[in-house]
């Protein structure tokens, strides 16, 4: 996929409340807004400790189920040679997926490739 088409796309991770933010927005200069019932939008980071919030960033491509694929993101990649668990993070410019558990230690993985990616865990 050509970046310059590529959509950008974000997730808010509520640590606290371990659920997705699906009444909030980031605004441009990075802070978690949420809509209250009058549909206008407060600061959370006013009323709520900002590091409860954990942004993650859709990586361009869908899962075999057709789900979105966001950083932070445990996979399961089946390829015709091997199976791997991985974790999906963000390093430097680009995304890369750590074999779980080690972690430590990012895989290849070519968007374009033949593979059967899906989704396992988001949190």
């Amino acid at each position: 996929m050509n970046e310059q088409n590529r959509e950008f796309k974000f997730r808010i991770w509520d640590s606290l409340n371990l659920r997705f933010l699906t009444d909030a927005f980031i605004s441009e200069n990075g802070n978690v807004y949420h809509y209250n019932k009058l549909t206008t939008p407060y600061d959370f980071h006013k009323e709520n400790n900002e590091s409860n919030f954990i942004i993650q960033q859709f990586i361009g491509i869908k899962d075999k189920n057709g789900n979105d694929i966001y950083e932070g993101d445990v996979v399961r990649i089946n390829s015709y040679r091997s199976k791997y668990i991985c974790k999906i993070l963000y390093e430097g410019i680009s995304f890369k997926f750590y074999i779980l558990p080690e972690c430590n230690c990012p895989i290849y993985v070519p968007i374009d490739a033949n593979l059967e990616i899906e989704v396992i865990s988001d949190k």
